[in-house]
């Protein structure tokens, strides 16, 4: 071939190629010693709901009255718990320093809780509330840095509010009276001088809940486990008693307690709350299918109980049976109708089953019940980018940074949408921004590289392909911006090896054969290159590229057809 038709046939390959790749280009949306840290910025944060039901007990008996009230409080510095990568934990206090934006943005600044009064029943009965306690909790990763300068991130776990609901009232008639405690500080005659009375198991109980409300689980256990040793036919105290290992991450003896409340329950609707609770735990640990069983039979003894219907959507989801998931949480919504956690999850579901008008409604409706959520407006502007409505994607990656300006995925996702604009330069600015505040996986890198494509900047685009396959040696898109890069760069023998990599991973890539038989024009090798380009026609026949395609394949024929040169 004569020099100057392999120099204007690598040209026009050139800007076809990479014309083409970005054209079609739409980035994958894919997650020592403490003393002296600072927290200095938030770089990620995502959000779960926990909730746990228990049973108070209100009684009437006589003229006994034992008059309830059911309170959490969230939104204090006592509820963020910090860890390093290792998972070594990091206390509050001297040891670790917050920066003002850092206890802005979780809300450390804003106590957030709230109180049930409990009603006291008539004379002579006893009502058993069954009260679920749903709390909010943030977590993600924190940048912290220690008094040497030394920076690391740490993982932070925040409880940001909590809402307290009255499942059900069950009344019931004292069957008997309770001894009364004598007040006199007299010794009775006979008696020693030294004994006490035995704690009953109802003060046992009501200290056991002042320590579980004030999260002194220890204490709590502590008076729980007195409560059953005085009354081991107690099903409220292990029901209890439950909760607080579950609390304390010991779902296995939180399990055990459930199992003998259950076999304990004077009642169904009280057997129901502890089948919750135990299927919850089930849950937890990766029990799944037996979790479904003990939550859909709590829901068949109580078929109004919300939190029954929240934990085993929480159960379909963790076995990615979606279509299971939204009808639960439907329900839940239908007896909880304020709940934005519940609209946002089910939003999730139907983004994840690609309904995206439903997934927008309801994330509409989470966003209405809490505004300050970025993350039900990053979610929102997600479905829209799917939707390719990019001006209202745009608008909603804007929201949740102008409402969390840390939120590191929601750059990612407003440089997505730039690139799709057509605005590279926004583009890459966001993928730098993303990157910078800790969200850079290979997909950020990608995406970057494919910006940098764009505007030429092919070195800079070759060490982003060179981070992203690192990150991801198994996914073919780096290798084929890789590959596109090294074209530019006149490199073609790496650009082969890139595309021949790339193949191996997607042979369903049809449009690989395209770019591996430009490069094989482009290196001389000709006859590979109409293999290639011949080939991408018969399994293509109507893709746009044919014209360009085609018009490919005659130059190289006629340069086949050319005698080479002495």
């Amino acid at each position: 071939m004569r020099s100057s038709s392999r120099a204007a046939l690598r040209a026009a390959l050139a800007f076809w190629l990479l014309f083409i790749f970005l054209a079609g280009c739409i980035p994958g949306l894919e997650g020592g010693s403490t003393e002296g840290w600072r927290v200095l910025s938030l770089l990620s944060q995502g959000e779960q709901i926990e909730s746990i039901t228990e049973v108070r007990t209100v009684r009437h008996c006589g003229v006994i009255v034992e008059q309830k009230s059911v309170s959490c409080i969230a939104g204090t510095a006592s509820e963020l718990a910090l860890s390093t990568q290792a998972g070594t934990g990091i206390s509050l206090g001297l040891e670790v320093e917050l920066e003002a934006g850092v206890s802005n943005a979780l809300g450390l600044n804003r106590e957030s809780g709230e109180s049930l009064a409990l009603v006291t029943p008539p004379d002579g009965k006893i009502f058993n509330y069954i009260i679920t306690t749903q709390y909010r909790v943030i977590s993600g990763e924190a940048l912290a840095t220690n008094l040497t300068g030394a920076e690391q991130k740490l993982i932070y776990n925040f409880q940001a509010s909590c809402t307290l609901q009255i499942e059900a009232v069950e009344e019931s008639t004292c069957t008997s009276l309770p001894t009364p405690v004598p007040t006199s500080a007299t010794p009775q005659i006979g008696a020693q001088a030294t004994s006490s009375a035995a704690p009953q198991p109802g003060a046992l109980m009501d200290e056991g809940n002042a320590y579980y409300q004030q999260a002194q689980y220890d204490l709590a256990l502590e008076k729980y486990s007195q409560a059953i040793a005085a009354d081991p036919t107690s099903a409220i105290a292990f029901n209890q008693r439950g909760n607080t290992y579950r609390k304390l991450a010991n779902d296995g003896a939180a399990v055990s307690d459930y199992t003998r409340a259950i076999e304990l329950a004077p009642t169904d609707f009280e057997r129901a709350t502890y089948l919750n609770n135990r299927g919850a735990a089930y849950r937890d640990i990766g029990e799944y299918e037996v979790a479904l069983q003990d939550l859909s039979l709590a829901i068949s003894l109580n078929p109004n109980f919300s939190s029954a219907y929240e934990n085993r959507a929480s159960a379909y989801e963790k076995l990615g049976q979606l279509d299971k998931v939204i009808p639960d949480l439907t329900s839940y919504i239908t007896l909880v109708p304020n709940s934005p956690g519940a609209f946002f999850q089910r939003g999730l579901a139907y983004a994840a089953l690609e309904n995206h008008p439903a997934a927008i409604q309801d994330f509409n409706q989470a966003i209405v019940l809490d505004p300050e959520n970025s993350v039900a407006y990053h979610s929102r502007g997600l479905s829209f980018l799917a939707l390719e409505n990019f001006t209202q994607a745009l608008n909603d990656c804007n929201l949740a940074i102008s409402v969390d300006p840390d939120y590191a995925q929601a750059y990612f996702s407003r440089g997505t949408v730039y690139l799709q604009l057509g605005d590279v330069l926004s583009a890459i600015s966001n993928f730098t921004d993303s990157i910078d505040k800790g969200f850079g996986g290979p997909e950020v890198y990608r995406s970057r590289g494919a910006g940098y494509l764009a505007t030429q900047n092919f070195r800079a685009a070759l060490e982003d392909y060179n981070t992203a396959v690192t990150l991801s040696p198994n996914n073919h898109d780096g290798y084929l911006g890789r590959g596109i890069t090294y074209f530019n760069l006149s490199d073609f023998a790496p650009a082969i090896q890139d595309f021949n990599r790339a193949l191996e991973l997607a042979p369903q890539e049809t449009s690989i054969y395209y770019y591996r038989g430009a490069a094989f024009a482009s290196s001389g090798q000709l006859e590979p290159a109409l293999a290639d380009l011949f080939h991408f026609l018969e399994v293509e026949p109507n893709s746009p590229l044919r014209p360009q395609v085609e018009s490919l394949i005659v130059q190289i024929q006629e340069s086949l057809a050319t005698p080479t040169a002495p």
